[in-house]
C-alpha cells in the first residue's frame, strides 16, 4: 500500500482481499490436493504475481476514480467468491509448530517487506511513481507511467500474498472474516489518514485492525459503511480537485462541509489523507 498507494497515488482498496485469496489458495492445495506447505505456498505466490500483472496492466492508464472502482469490485469478488464460499479452512494434517518459532518467522517476514520498500525507496522507482502521478506531462517527459505502475503493482501484491500465506501457516488455517472487503476498507482508510507514504503508517494500520477489539470480522455494518464512504468520498474528491473541478462545499451547507473536510484530500504535510501528502508529495 506504501508503494502503490502512497507513492503512486493509486487507491488499492484490496490488500488484504489479495492475501486472503493467497491463504485460502494454501489451504485448498493441501486440503484438496493434498499436496505439502510449500507447494501451496508456491501456487499462492503464483496467484499474488497473477493479481498483480492483471492490475498493473488494467490500472497502469486509468484515474483514481476508476482504479478505486476496480479494486473495490476485485476485492467485493474475492470476499464473494473465494473466502466466504468456502468459509473457514483448516490445514489438514498440519502442526504450526511452537509458538515462539512462529513468532520470529512473522517478525522476519515484516523485516523483509520494510526492506523490500526502503530499497525501493532509493532507487528511481519511487522518483518515477511519483513523477507518474501527472500522467501525460509525466510521459512527455521520459517517465514510462505503464511499466512503473506495473511494477508497483506486482510489488504490492506479492507482499500481500506472502502476508496472507505467513497467516495460514501460523494459525493453521483460514476464515473469511479478517480478510474480506470490508476489512480492506479499514486498513485502507487508516494507512490513507496517518500517512500512506510512510512505511509506519502501515504498521500502525496493521497494529490497529489487527489488536483492536472485535476486529475478527465483528465490526458493526455502520462501521464499514461510514469507513467505505469516506474512503470513495476521499479519492473521488481527490480526483475532482486534480482535474480542476473543486466542489464547492458552500453549496452542500456548512454542516455537510464541516464532515466532509476532514476526508478531503489535503496538501499540507501529513494532514487529511496520507495518500495526498506526506513525502510522497
Amino acid at each position: 500500500m506504501v508503494v502503490v498507494t502512497g507513492w503512486g497515488g493509486q487507491p488499492f482498496l484490496a490488500p488484504l482481499a489479495v492475501s486472503g485469496a493467497c491463504a485460502a489458495t494454501v489451504a485448498g492445495v493441501m486440503e484438496h490436493l493434498g499436496q505439502p506447505p510449500i507447494t501451496g505456498v508456491c501456487c499462492a505466490m503464483a496467484l499474488a504475481l497473477a493479481c498483480g500483472l492483471l492490475l498493473g496492466a488494467v490500472c497502469g492508464g486509468r484515474g483514481q476514480a476508476a482504479i478505486a472502482v476496480i479494486t473495490l469490485g476485485v476485492a467485493g469478488l474475492i470476499d464473494a467468491t473465494v473466502l466466504r464460499a468456502g468459509g473457514g479452512r483448516m490445514l489438514p494434517g498440519y502442526g504450526p509448530g511452537s509458538p515462539i518459532l512462529r513468532h520470529d518467522l512473522t517478525l522476519a517476514l515484516l523485516a523483509a517487506a520494510l526492506l523490500v520498500v526502503a530499497a525501493m525507496r532509493r532507487r528511481g522507482l519511487r522518483l518515477a511513481l511519483v513523477a507518474g502521478r501527472a500522467g501525460a506531462i509525466a510521459a512527455v517527459r521520459g517517465v514510462d507511467v505503464r511499466s512503473t505502475r506495473l511494477a508497483a503493482w506486482v510489488t504490492a501484491t506479492v507482499l500481500a500474498g506472502a502476508a496472507g500465506c505467513a497467516l495460514v501457516l501460523d494459525q493453521g488455517g483460514v476464515t473469511p472474516a479478517p480478510l474480506g472487503a470490508a476489512a480492506s476498507l479499514r486498513l485502507t482508510a487508516l494507512v490513507m489518514l496517518t500517512g500512506a507514504s510512510r512505511s509506519g503508517a502501515a504498521i500502525v494500520a496493521g497494529a490497529v485492525c489487527g489488536l483492536a477489539p472485535g476486529t475478527d470480522g465483528a465490526a458493526p455494518a455502520w462501521l464499514d459503511l461510514v469507513v467505505g464512504t469516506s474512503v470513495v468520498v476521499g479519492v473521488l474528491s481527490r480526483e475532482w480537485r486534480r482535474t480542476g473541478h473543486k466542489p464547492s462545499l458552500g453549496l452542500i451547507g456548512p454542516a455537510a462541509g464541516g464532515l466532509l473536510r476532514p476526508v478531503t484530500p489535503s496538501h499540507k504535510h501529513g494532514a487529511g489523507f496520507g495518500v495526498m501528502s506526506g513525502d510522497a508529495e
